[in-house]
């Protein structure tokens, strides 16, 4: 990494840091300067995410994402929420329920000297091992880096799964263009300023409402569980929609405790970047909001909802436009059909036993999922709005993920044209791979609601 690119991407970091400082003093979250110098993780991950929106938009607008057209979106974005900030007032802090606590303590140390540790190799890096980071995500980011969103022979378009929405590779790219050179070695750096802010976004909203020792054990349970290491930096899909989904469930999740509508505005952001990265952000986001919205019985939920399915919309009119097919196709009558289930019964089992086992396999992802629906459970049989949540939403993907085995068309994508014929190479390629993946985002989101579990079964047992 040379100093030029080192100075490039700090500065972008830097750029960053003010977009998202100015968006949360806009919603009265951070007005102070002490609440700003707190907030500054949320700020630059909330910055990233709005970003990418800003890339995904001006990409499809026909624009080159440079360094001056990224700056100057972000300019507009800041500008119309300094407008809107007139008629929103200051948000009243609760004071951080930190104190003395050897486990809380302990559990932050463990926290911050994993996360230092890894920044080691985020900025001298060996490679990214990960063959679909090659494949897909990288190749499109340098695509988007020369030519934007090229639907010529060798464009975005035309590379692997051409249909996916560009956020993530759009991001990739800006990080480049600010570095001053598109080498794949300087990304793994952003990544880790990406993951360290998200961290520290989610302490800064959990510290007010959690002790210390139920919110920094979750939180470094998450960051020692073996597999997380081989997805942050990696450049996948998997990698930004955790955490855009993981962030939305909380601000989202807050929303349902509070009523706040800040936590309303801020969920529907991190919604729409899941949704603009990857297939499956808006499959997740969906099913989020929806638990929400029952579970609250509020119409304001409706505007979570609607946020995934909104900011879908010019990105299919693009592809329509541009005559781009879907990368994958389903057959929905098979749903009609109930007897055509025989026929993808391999699928369908495999895919569950795979899932679950990554699921649940301590030697993967630790105990968080298992530990939240233990808790969850117990807080159910009280009628609890957040541990519906808590448990619904893993249930309801799980369905989600199992429905695509059921009813994803008989094309072999790791080989373009060939129909399948249901053999196990055939199986292992549609099920295995994604197996292997999903589960980050059942642990993500459990982890950070998981301090929002213990407090609320805490507080229950000290009322009784």
């Amino acid at each position: 990494m040379t100093l030029r690119a080192l100075a490039g991407m700090l500065g972008f970091a830097a750029i960053l840091l003010v977009f998202g400082w100015i968006l949360l003093w806009a919603a009265g979250i951070a007005r102070s300067r002490r609440d700003g110098l707190r907030a500054a993780g949320l700020a630059l991950f909330l910055a990233w995410a709005t970003t990418g929106l800003v890339v995904t938009f001006e990409l499809v607008l026909g624009l080159r994402t440079t360094v001056v057209e990224i700056v100057a979106g972000q300019a507009i974005v800041a500008l119309g929420a300094l407008v809107v900030s007139r008629r929103i007032a200051p948000m009243e802090h609760p004071r951080s329920r930190f104190g003395r606590s050897w486990l809380g303590t302990g559990s932050a140390a463990v926290l911050s000297l994993y996360v230092l540790g890894l920044l080691g190799p985020a900025i001298f890096p060996q490679g990214i091992a990960n063959s679909e980071s090659w494949s897909q995500w990288l190749v499109k980011a340098k695509v988007i880096y020369h030519f934007g969103l090229d639907t010529g022979v060798g464009g975005y378009t035309s590379q692997q799964n051409g249909s996916y929405p560009p956020l993530d590779p759009g991001l990739e790219s800006a990080t480049w263009h600010f570095a001053g050179k598109p080498d794949f070695l300087l990304l793994p750096f952003m990544h880790w300023i990406v993951f360290a802010s998200f961290l520290g976004g989610v302490a800064f909203l959990l510290a007010p409402r959690v002790r210390p020792a139920l919110l920094w054990p979750p939180l470094a349970l998450l960051v020692l569980t073996p597999n997380l290491p081989t997805v942050v930096g990696s450049s996948l899909g998997e990698e930004m929609v955790a955490m855009f989904v993981g962030m939305a469930a909380l601000f989202a999740t807050m929303w349902l405790l509070d009523d706040e509508p800040r936590w309303l505005a801020l969920g529907s952001v991190f919604f729409a970047a899941a949704t603009l990265t990857k297939s499956e952000g808006l499959v997740m986001s969906l099913i989020f909001t929806i638990l929400v919205a029952v579970a609250a019985r509020r119409l304001r939920a409706l505007v979570l909802v609607a946020a995934p399915i909104v900011v879908e919309i010019p990105w299919k009119i693009w592809q329509k436009t541009n005559h781009v097919p879907p990368t994958f196709s389903y057959d929905w009558n098979r749903l009609l059909h109930p007897d055509q289930l025989w026929a993808r019964t391999d699928y369908i089992t495999y895919g569950a036993r795979s899932l679950l086992g990554q699921t649940f396999a301590p030697s993967h992802w630790l105990i968080v999922l298992p530990v939240v629906l233990a808790l969850g459970a117990l807080a159910v049989a009280r009628r609890n709005a957040l541990a519906f949540v808590a448990i619904g939403f893993p249930l309801l993907t799980f369905l989600a993920f199992e429905l695509t085995y059921w009813v994803g068309a008989d094309v072999c994508t790791w080989e373009p044209g060939t129909p399948c014929t249901h053999t196990w190479r055939d199986i292992e390629w549609l099920v295995g791979l994604s197996a292997n993946r999903l589960p980050i985002y059942f642990v993500v989101v459990a982890a950070l609601l998981l301090p929002l579990l213990l407090r609320e079964l805490a507080d229950r047992s000290q009322a009784t």
